[in-house]
């Protein structure tokens, strides 16, 4: 994903539908005998990271593995306190993170105000961004001249398909196993290309997921179908 770059942060008006408590697959006593059990769809909170030192210094990030910045650090403990109190936002019940370290340290910080031992999921970790992981803007466009201004990636850099059945699988493996424990909702710390791809599929054309912005997904753990909701930024001062 590209480096944060200065711009408006979300519309804070927009709230999320409320959240219902996740529960196991349950079966319909209407269906018939033998029929497969309905499942109700998993609502997932998933949450951009906070800025790391590669974000502040526009740097392309990938699969390079920066820390946050003191900003950063700031960000998701503003995001942990708003998690806990805010009313627009569901009652997190496990907290999930992709191995990268921005999103590792993210998410301890924010486990840390709402009493969780956070998971770590490999498979939702940022994409590869090949030749470009730790370039800056102006050293991708003199290396490939106009590749972003056309939206054009080099070799190695992960693609959206690629990326998708990456992370859908694992979406859903959290999801199963978040219905099967009856654990609540889950918020994942993850990445922007992350969040874009996953929003994408749910019909949405947004580009632009900032540090700490959160959005919520409905997974259907069986059909894979994902519906999405508004942006919430939870790094915004209170």
């Amino acid at each position: 994903m590209s480096p944060s770059t200065p711009g408006p942060r979300p519309e804070h008006h927009l709230k999320c539908h409320p959240y219902p408590r996740t529960t196991a697959p349950t079966a319909n006593p209407r269906a018939p005998t033998g029929a497969p059990p309905e499942v109700s769809p998993v609502p997932l909170l998933l949450i951009r990271h906070g800025e790391s030192t590669w974000n502040a210094a526009r740097r392309w990030q990938g699969h390079a593995d920066p820390p946050l910045s003191e900003q950063g650090r700031d960000q998701a403990r503003r995001a942990g306190v708003r998690l806990l109190a805010a009313q627009e936002v569901p009652t997190i019940g496990t907290l999930w993170s992709s191995d990268l370290r921005r999103a590792r340290e993210t998410a301890r910080i924010i486990a840390a105000e709402l009493g969780l031992e956070p998971r770590v999921h490999p498979g939702v970790r940022e994409r590869t961004a090949g030749p470009w992981e730790g370039l800056t803007r102006e050293e991708i466009d003199a290396g490939w001249p106009d590749y972003l201004e056309r939206r054009r990636r080099p070799e190695g850099f992960e693609s959206d398909a690629d990326l998708a059945e990456r992370v859908v699988p694992a979406l859903t493996e959290i999801a199963r196993l978040v219905a099967a424990e009856d654990s609540g909702v889950p918020a994942i710390v993850t990445h922007g290309g992350v969040i874009g791809v996953v929003d994408r599929l749910a019909g949405s054309e947004r580009r632009r997921f900032p540090n700490l912005v959160a959005v919520r997904f409905d997974l259907d753990p069986v059909t894979g179908e994902i519906t999405g909701g508004p942006l919430l930024d939870l790094a915004a001062p209170s």
